[in-house]
């Protein structure tokens, strides 16, 4: 996950219920009831920070991951920089 992509967004508010989406990949992150906004701002504080958090451990999972497969495939250093470009 590109993290300058990792950004989340308010995909519908409607009949009191939010639905925050991640923005990367359309994946639904909750769907909960809120009252007004400053209890949808309670929300984003309370699981914020514990999003972010599992967000940045599962990116370096996927690194590290990248550097073993490398490493079990033999890739040189230029074949390593054509793979993580895209």
């Amino acid at each position: 996950m590109n993290p300058s992509t990792n950004k989340v967004c308010v995909a519908n508010c409607g009949n009191n219920t939010v639905t925050v989406i991640n923005d990367a990949n359309d994946t639904l992150l909750v769907n909960v009831p809120v009252g007004d906004l400053g209890e949808l701002v309670a929300v984003y504080r309370q699981h914020g920070p514990g999003y972010r958090h599992l967000v940045s451990r599962i990116q370096a999972t996927d690194r590290l991951i990248d550097q073993i497969v490398c490493k079990l495939y033999g890739l040189t250093d230029e074949e390593i920089a054509v793979v993580e470009s895209g």
